[in-house]
C-alpha cells in the first residue's frame, strides 16, 4: 500500500476475496447468502433495503473495471463479477 487513500486507519482495504467471505463467492449461488447479509446490514442500519442494493451494485461494477484496468488477479475480477451478478 502506497496510497494514504488506500487505508482506513492503518487497515488494508477491504478486498471481496478475503478468507471471511470466499464461500460466498465460491458456492454456485451465493445470492440468497448475499441477499440475506444485505437484509442484515440495512435492518440494523435503518437503510433501505432497494438503494443500499443498487449502491453495492454500482460500487462491484466500479470495483470490477478498476480491477480489470489495474491487472489485478483474474480471482479478484471473477469475485466482483459475481457480486455484480448476484445483487441484479
Amino acid at each position: 500500500m502506497d496510497r494514504v487513500e488506500d487505508t482506513v486507519l492503518g487497515l488494508p482495504p477491504y478486498l471481496p476475496g478475503s478468507p471471511r467471505f470466499e464461500p460466498l463467492l465460491t458456492t454456485a449461488d451465493p445470492r440468497p447468502t448475499l441477499h440475506r447479509y444485505l437484509d442484515i446490514y440495512c435492518e440494523a442500519a435503518e437503510l433501505d433495503r432497494e438503494r443500499a442494493r443498487r449502491w453495492t451494485q454500482a460500487g462491484a461494477v466500479r470495483e470490477a473495471l478498476l480491477a480489470r484496468h489495474s491487472r489485478e488477479p483474474a480471482r479478484l475480477v471473477r469475485a466482483f463479477d459475481t457480486l455484480t451478478v448476484a445483487l441484479a
